[in-house]
């Protein structure tokens, strides 16, 4: 059974909001999120051998796509919202080479529509960050993720953390009756889109990859600390970089890593 996701009525926020989430993407905190995350796999992009073939499920307005099609790597940026779309094709118009813009191809559409026997060569490289929270059928995208993915590949998902969110509610709203609500809920409201998106334990999103094929091997943190940080320490650069540079530190280390904003889990084909 084919499923669609996310939903029709999510892919219209998307569309709606992109320009919005463009700009928190430019954020502070959008910043950290993307540049703590890339470092997940900075080394396979960065360093690779050979070409690898990417694809970015949900890819949204092109913040790794982008960034990987300039390493010399074919990339296929995959998102449902035609609005998100749009704003990668421009980023990519304004600040790629010609040759960095050969490597990108843009699709509208959910990783449902695409199909192994479509393809000449099967990716060695997925990435599904923060799409998963929006997902009708998050276990099916897993599992067509394994089918797309060449046996040697690595996937690299980032949720929203489930044990995050108490903590946020505490801290930043200073309300201990509502964090208290929130320890085993597993739907939230969506702050940026409108709607509600699903966050994930830890143990919740392993069991998914496994049950889908995948063997995890990196469990890491994205925003431990810097999201109790003041607005103002953020906006300054010397401050932000004592935040990422904190970041980067705790990102790997436990326990620090289990309670951070996002989990970020690669993992690679059981075979």
């Amino acid at each position: 059974m084919q499923v669609k996701a996310p939903p029709v009525r999510e892919v219209e926020l998307f569309d709606r909001d992109a320009v919005n989430f463009e700009e928190y993407l430019q954020s502070p905190l959008g910043r950290l999120r993307t540049e703590l995350v890339w470092t997940g796999i900075a080394s396979l992009i960065e360093q690779a051998d050979s070409p690898q073939y990417v694809l970015d499920v949900g890819g949204g307005t092109g913040a790794f796509a982008l960034r990987i099609a300039t390493h010399g790597h074919r990339v296929l940026l995959l998102d449902p919202a035609q609005g998100m779309l749009d704003l990668a094709t421009a980023k990519a118009k304004r600040d790629l080479g010609a040759k960095a813009r050969a490597n990108l191809r843009v699709q509208q559409g959910t990783i449902m529509d695409l199909r192994a026997r479509q393809l000449q060569s099967k990716f060695t490289v997925v990435l599904c960050h923060n799409i998963l929270e929006y997902a009708v059928g998050p276990q099916e995208i897993l599992n067509r993720m394994r089918e797309l993915i060449h046996e040697n590949g690595l996937v690299s998902v980032a949720v929203a953390n489930q044990d995050a969110e108490p903590l946020r509610t505490a801290v930043n709203q200073q309300d201990p009756r509502a964090a208290l609500q929130l320890l085993d809920r597993s739907v939230h409201p969506a702050t940026l889109f409108g709607g509600y998106r699903r966050v994930y334990a830890l143990h919740e999103l392993v069991a998914m990859l496994d049950q889908a094929g995948f063997h995890s091997v990196a469990v890491r943190g994205v925003r431990v600390a810097c999201d109790y940080l003041s607005q103002d320490c953020l906006e300054q650069q010397e401050g932000w970089d004592a935040a990422f540079a904190l970041e980067q530190t705790l990102i790997t280390r436990s326990p620090h890593k289990f309670l951070a904003r996002y989990l970020h889990v690669l993992a690679r084909p059981r075979v």
